[in-house]
């Protein structure tokens, strides 16, 4: 699936504490378009305020070129996001139990 993603559209209008699925596509040098209201836009490759906005950054991302596009999204994913997440979240668990 993952190979024939132009781009990913994280329409969310709830503002989402760091969302993982936006972060997953970047990590694969997938794109990402996000609204303004949510935190996926601290690492969107765009942003857009309006439906109108939105329209046209799809426009322009299906005009790019799209091996020139994913190599840019790759290049400023911040891998350091993955890497440990699972263990703190674990630890932030396992402290929870403990109390």
């Amino acid at each position: 699936m993952a190979r024939n993603t132009r781009c990913l559209i994280f329409p969310s209008l709830w503002y989402e504490v760091c969302p993982l699925v936006p972060l997953e596509a970047k990590a694969y040098g997938i794109p990402v378009i996000a609204s303004d209201c949510s935190a996926a836009s601290d690492d969107a490759d765009f942003v857009y305020h309006s439906q109108e906005e939105l329209e046209m950054l799809i426009r322009q991302v299906m005009t790019q070129d799209i091996r020139q596009l994913s190599v840019r999204t790759y290049e400023t994913f911040d891998e350091s996001i993955n890497t440990g997440y699972a263990d703190r979240l674990i630890d932030i668990y396992n402290s929870d139990l403990e109390e």
